[in-house]
This record gives C-alpha cells, sequence and structure tokens, in this order.
C-alpha cells in the first residue's frame, strides 16, 4: 500500500512538472521548450528514483548498496541542482541553444559517469563482504568440527586428559583470528581434517587410541601455526 501511494505521488508530480511547463512556459522557441522539459523530467526522476527503485536493500546482509550511498546522492542531488541552474541561468540570460544543450549533455555525460562509479563501488564492497564472510565462516567451521570431535570423545567415555586436551585445543581456537591468506586457509583445512578424521577415529576409542592421540598433537601444532599467521 505504501508502494503503491508512493508511485501515484511521483506520477502524479511528474505530471505537475511536465503540465506546468504547457500552462507557463514559453513555447516561441520549440527547441528550448522541449529540452526544459527533457531536462526538468530528467532532474525530477533523478532526485526521486529511490521511491521508485529503493537503493537499500535490508535483505541484503553485505549491505553493498548502503555503503556507496554517500556517492550515488551526491551524483543524484548534484546533477539535479546544477541541471536546474544551468536550466534557469540559459533561459534568463538568453544564451543560445548550442551552449544549453552542450550543458546539459555534458552534465547528463557527468550523472552517468558518476553512475558506473557509484555500482562499480557497490560491486567492490560485495566482493570484499564475500571475502570476510569466508574468511569468518572458516574460523566457525573449524570450531564446529572441534565441537564435533569433543562430542564424539564424550560418546566413547574417552578418558579425562583426552577430554582436556581437546578443551585446550578449543581454548586455542577462541585466540585464532580470521585471515585471509592463502597460508591460513591451507592450514585451517589441515585442522578441519584432522578434527573431522578424529571425530570418525572415536567410534572405536581402544582401537584407535594411538592415532587418536597422534591426531590431537597434530591438530594442537596446527593451530600454533594458524595463530602465527595473519591477513594479507
Amino acid at each position: 500500500m505504501n508502494n503503491l501511494i508512493a508511485y501515484i505521488a511521483t506520477a502524479l508530480g511528474l505530471a505537475l512538472v511536465i503540465t506546468g511547463w504547457f500552462i507557463w512556459g514559453d513555447r516561441t522557441q520549440m527547441d528550448f521548450f522541449v529540452l526544459n522539459i527533457v531536462v526538468s523530467v530528467v532532474a525530477y526522476c533523478v532526485m526521486f528514483v529511490d521511491i521508485l527503485i529503493p537503493w537499500a536493500d535490508l535483505r541484503d546482509k553485505t549491505q553493498r548498496r548502503i555503503g556507496n550511498t554517500g556517492i550515488r546522492w551526491f551524483v543524484q542531488y548534484g546533477y539535479s541542482i546544477v541541471a536546474i541552474l544551468i536550466l534557469v541561468l540559459c533561459n534568463l540570460q538568453g544564451l543560445s541553444f548550442s551552449i544549453y544543450i552542450m550543458l546539459q549533455g555534458g552534465l547528463l555525460i557527468l550523472l552517468l559517469l558518476g553512475i558506473a562509479t557509484s555500482l562499480t563501488t557497490a560491486k567492490k564492497i560485495s566482493e570484499v563482504s564475500q571475502q570476510n564472510s569466508i574468511v569468518v565462516d572458516c574460523v566457525r567451521q573449524m570450531r564446529k568440527n572441534h565441537d564435533a570431535m569433543l562430542e564424539a570423545a564424550h560418546s566413547a567415555s574417552a578418558p579425562q586428559m583426552v577430554i582436556d586436551q581437546i578443551n585446550q585445543l578449543g581454548e586455542d581456537l577462541r585466540f585464532i583470528s580470521p585471515s585471509n591468506s592463502e597460508e591460513s586457509h591451507d592450514i585451517e583445512d589441515d585442522i578441519n581434517e584432522v578434527f573431522a578424521e578424529t571425530e570418525t577415529l572415536f567410534r572405536n576409542y581402544e582401537l584407535n587410541r594411538e592415532r587418536i592421540d597422534a591426531n590431537l598433537g597434530k591438530a594442537s601444532r596446527l593451530i600454533k601455526k594458524r595463530k602465527s599467521t595473519y591477513s594479507n
């Protein structure tokens, strides 16, 4: 309902702008008259485009569009204000139509370049956000696999010493910061592989005791190595 009202209001405003030119506009010079209408309509639409096509998408967790809202608003309102000022100046000062259309054409090119810059910035923000999300997910996956291994150890009634060792690994994981380096990702993959294998080994603890002890030692070394790696 709110969207419908916004659309109707925007359409009425646009109709009012066009009607105003036909009522009070000077039609002795049709080239100026037509260009005045076109400039007014474009400036109006640019200023109120957010009503028809909302820029911010609250469902987008990256919020890449919100991140470049300042650039977009500067381009939108800067264009609209300058376009109207040029319109008023050219009509009041009696400048030639060629100068008028060149000024408006140049301004329109700047608008398109500004929009392109805004979209490029939004794409870059999205890429960085996705990369950060992947980095954080890797750390979460290690903790998830650790918890699964700990649960398997409890189910296997492993000795308290082994449980304590696994708990210590969990404490060490808490101090790992997300990193976007390739070396960090490789180490994280190795840690997850060790955790997953150890969880499986706990299904027959007595038979696999030595391999479990070896894996827990290996996991401890990998975690220490991972803690010493940082983002690029």
